[in-house]
């Protein structure tokens, strides 16, 4: 495997034509997946309440 990148690397010097957008979409696309599951997890969070009050108090 090793010498297929160093093969590559060797004849392919610069960066593949339009690397830039699709660095971009593939950025975008994770920005926005992580948007959803922050917006997930606060929801999960809203709809579990604690059953008991931890606060000011000592077993």
């Amino acid at each position: 495997m090793h010498d297929l990148a160093a093969d590559y690397a060797r004849n392919h010097p610069g960066p593949p034509a339009g690397r830039e957008p699709a660095l971009t979409r593939l950025l975008d696309a994770y920005a926005a997946l992580a948007e959803v599951a922050d917006d997930h997890l606060r929801a999960l969070s809203a709809s579990r309440q604690p059953r008991c009050s931890t606060t000011g108090s000592t077993p």
